[in-house]
């Protein structure tokens, strides 16, 4: 409020029905009908030419969601870090019971995203990917994206297949042979001829096969860090190294590591944050000729930030650092100092071919906020909707300040597996199904993603 206050607007605000002075009992229908009936009263007032904004925080987008797409005078929408639908939030804070509770038992019904696309006005989203209370995966941002490219209108979580969580418990192969990947490689491909409603499509099984090979990834290099942390013990007499803390082992998944990881960004939780929104960058995107999208990252480690700073403007200091372990206190303080480095300068005797493709992907930036390390978090949910959110906002976001300096976007990404591939370690890696599978698909990703920034919906 003091921000618009400041510029000049003149604010209307109202408590909803059972809150301070208002009576009634709160629901989804009721409080929309009470917002359309201010509005209108507010229109009746003023002048044609009056600018009118709605604004809505939380649960509060909904209702402005609602709003401006019932009310043709609505200027602008403004969704502060709201939701997809009320029952996405509960079932990824309390379980898959609450979300069904609440649609089928108190029949909360609330579709924001088919508001939002309804609406014809100029329109902003605000989003933090690391809200503890809205997940990424249950933002509006992330429900559009879904909408988008799986035409899901449920957005509840969406969790491995059977036949790929067998196979990695009981440590198989993936399932699908190499002819079954290049089928889903060229359904993608061809789908892009898809008539323009469909642009933005693309299949779950895709998906679902992406996330299992960067499972397999993820595993194998979970496995060679631990061998590599048992011989550093056995050179040691079984004693921890001087200054080493075992507990900080390098994380695969997107899980915030004790010492900080830069990768990760700061999980502060900023949904209902009464203080200014420090740290909220605001992006220009169109999105359906009139939309925009804002998203946000809290900042990572101070002190680490300085460190990537430093040695991405010296890198002959960085090498000599890193030949010497003691410098460090685990196994991820010291792989953080490679992110500073490219592909080619990377000393390929400190790590395994499989390592140095996974270093490429932990620096992936999706272009929506958030990194693809830390999608991995959410498992496949987080993955999926990582993905989407990279074909629908990714051409459409300035670079997120916010995120570590040494991200690369999915153009460099797919550069870097390139030439891991088919120049430094083609007579192992060619020989890794996930890999080339991986490489692959980013790359009908980006296709997808181009494509789709020159079509009706982003223009």
């Amino acid at each position: 409020l003091g921000f618009y206050s400041q510029q000049g607007f003149d604010l209307v605000a109202f408590n909803y029905r059972g809150y301070n002075l208002s009576t009634g009992a709160p629901t989804p229908t009721a409080v929309k009908s009470d917002a359309l009936t201010v509005a209108r009263h507010l229109m009746n007032d003023f002048t044609p030419q009056t600018i009118f904004i709605v604004h809505g925080e939380s649960i509060g987008g909904m209702v402005a969601c609602h709003l401006a797409k019932e009310c043709a005078r609505v200027d602008a929408l403004i969704c502060d870090r709201t939701f997809a639908s009320l029952d996405a939030v509960a079932c990824r804070m309390l379980g898959s019971w609450a979300g069904y509770g609440l649609r089928f038992i108190g029949r909360w019904t609330s579709d924001v995203v088919t508001d939002y696309l309804a609406c014809n006005c100029s329109k902003v989203i605000l989003q933090d990917p690391d809200d503890q209370i809205i997940s990424n995966s249950a933002s509006l941002k992330n429900g559009v994206a879904t909408y988008l490219t799986y035409s899901d209108t449920a957005w509840v979580p969406r969790s491995q297949s059977n036949e790929y969580v067998l196979a990695a418990v009981k440590n198989d192969p993936i399932p699908l042979s190499g002819s079954q990947m290049e089928r889903l490689l060229l359904e993608e491909i061809e789908s892009q001829n898809r008539v323009e409603s469909l642009q933005y499509s693309i299949s779950e099984e895709f998906v679902c096969h992406f996330y299992a090979c960067i499972s397999h990834l993820v595993k194998k290099c979970e496995d060679l860090m631990v061998k590599r942390v048992k011989k550093k013990r056995n050179l040691n007499d079984g004693k921890e190294p001087h200054n080493y803390n075992h507990k900080q082992q390098v994380n695969f998944r997107g899980i915030k590591s004790p010492s900080g990881d830069i990768d990760i960004g700061n999980t502060n939780n900023s949904h209902n944050n009464s203080n200014d929104n420090k740290g909220v960058e605001m992006t220009n995107c169109s999105f359906s000729g009139t939309a925009a999208v804002i998203t946000d990252n809290t900042s990572s480690n101070e002190s680490l930030n300085t460190t990537h700073a430093t040695t991405t403007n010296n890198n002959e200091r960085v090498l000599s650092l890193l030949a010497d372990k003691s410098h460090f206190s685990s196994e991820a303080e010291w792989l953080h100092a490679y992110f500073s480095l490219s592909i080619r300068e990377t000393p390929s005797a400190d790590f395994t071919e499989l390592e140095m493709v996974w270093l490429c992907l932990r620096r992936l930036d999706g272009g929506s906020g958030q990194l693809f390390f830390n999608s991995l978090r959410w498992e496949l949910d987080g993955v999926r909707s990582w993905i989407a959110s990279f074909v629908v906002w990714g051409s459409r976001a300035e670079p997120d300040e916010h995120l570590p300096a040494n991200r690369c976007d999915m153009r460099t990404t797919i550069a870097d597996l390139t030439l891991l591939v088919q120049e430094l370690h083609p007579a192992t890696l060619q020989r890794e199904p996930a890999v080339m599978f991986i490489l692959q698909a980013l790359t009908v990703l980006e296709s997808r993603r181009a494509a789709c920034s020159h079509g009706k919906h982003g223009e």
